[in-house]
């Protein structure tokens, strides 16, 4: 019993300084604007995507893993939930969600 009572103690302390790194914050830091990139002339924003895709892989191509935005944790939860994500992780997410914007602007712009 004094087991469980250290656990919600511990959890208890860590919930103020999650706030600083909280996992919605991060989630919503995954999702990137695509007029970002309507400047970018069609053919370099191309070789960036291509670039980015080989590194961290495609995400329209990769439905069963998490998309850029999508959430992790119950609602109501995530507000005290810390992002205990290893940095590739967070790094994937980023570049996924550039991809998908990318790809917005691509459509929207060059028609080739």
């Amino acid at each position: 019993m004094a087991s469980g009572f250290r656990y919600v103690v511990i959890m208890l302390a860590a919930m103020p300084a999650s706030a600083c790194s909280s996992l919605p914050a991060a989630i919503e830091a995954e999702v990137v604007r695509a007029t970002l990139y309507d400047d970018i002339p069609c053919g370099t924003l191309k070789a960036e995507r291509a670039a980015l895709v080989r590194q961290y892989g495609d995400p329209e191509k990769q439905p069963d893993k998490r998309q850029p935005g999508d959430p992790i944790t119950p609602t109501g939860l995530s507000v005290v939930t810390p992002d205990f994500r290893s940095a590739a992780e967070k790094e994937r997410g980023l570049a996924w969600g550039k991809i998908v914007a990318m790809n917005s602007s691509i459509t929207r712009r060059c028609s080739e």
